[in-house]
């Protein structure tokens, strides 16, 4: 699957609230692209990372899922053939604390109501209970919306702190999933991108040197233009965004 185009207005926003610096609570919006792809017959792919913040006290993974079933019965968008999380979808209950952790199952409940969901966790997602008819990856390769798609979760950092592990540790996992070649690289923290704000781990570029014909998608460091190359490899960023392939 390779993305041809996306349309950088946004077709839709959701305004939300989000926990700032100093306790001070911040209002944002989500923004929802479409783009198109090569290759893509399955249905629209519904992708989005770093959904930290809320909506009228709840999680704005949960009203995003809410969103997507009004927009499927306006006629927006069609039913979504599978949705990706590519992590940090929770936010303090109060909005009084920048970079909260804590339980995010609430969220792939919310959206496996719609369409097969795959996910990672990112830095600041715990899950509390065991998730059924959901996938969650971490270093492995399964099915979806007839794609095959690898993940690896957290970021590279201190393994004492949550969802990281070193860098050595890190690549390995990411060579091993695209040793299985998928068609999709779900990470949490993904490489740098071509231009200068497109930040990401040179570490994970190194271990990604290697694929062809992959996309990969990621979140954690916002991007303004959500999309790079790298010779056959295309890097997707939906940090606090929602891309929706057709």
């Amino acid at each position: 699957m390779k993305i041809t185009n996306i349309n950088p207005v946004p077709f839709h926003k959701m305004p939300y609230e989000t926990s700032g610096p100093g306790g001070l609570v911040r209002k944002a919006e989500l923004p929802f692209l479409r783009a198109h792809a090569v290759d893509c017959e399955i249905g629209p792919l519904v992708i989005t990372a770093d959904l930290q913040g809320r909506i009228r006290g709840q999680l704005l993974g949960v009203a995003l899922a809410e969103e997507l079933e009004v927009l499927v019965e306006l006629g927006e968008i069609d039913p979504p053939a599978g949705i990706a999380l590519a992590g940090d979808l929770y936010d303090h209950p109060e909005l009084q604390k920048l970079g909260a952790s804590g339980d995010v199952a609430e969220v792939y409940e919310a959206m496996k109501r719609i369409a097969p969901v795959v996910g990672v966790l990112g830095n600041h997602d715990q899950l509390d209970q065991v998730l059924n008819d959901v996938s969650i990856l971490d270093g492995d390769v399964t099915g979806w919306a007839d794609l095959k798609v690898a993940g690896v979760g957290g970021i590279i950092g201190n393994p004492s702190r949550l969802n990281r592990r070193r860098e050595e540790e890190f690549q390995v996992m990411v060579r091993r999933a695209l040793t299985q070649r998928p068609d999709l690289l779900l990470l949490h923290q993904g490489p740098p991108g071509n231009d200068c704000d497109q930040r990401g781990s040179l570490e994970i570029l190194e271990a990604i040197s290697s694929s062809r014909d992959l996309l990969i998608v990621c979140g954690h460091c916002h991007w303004n233009d959500p999309l790079s190359e790298n010779g056959r490899t295309q890097i997707l960023n939906v940090d606090a965004r929602v891309v929706i392939i057709n």
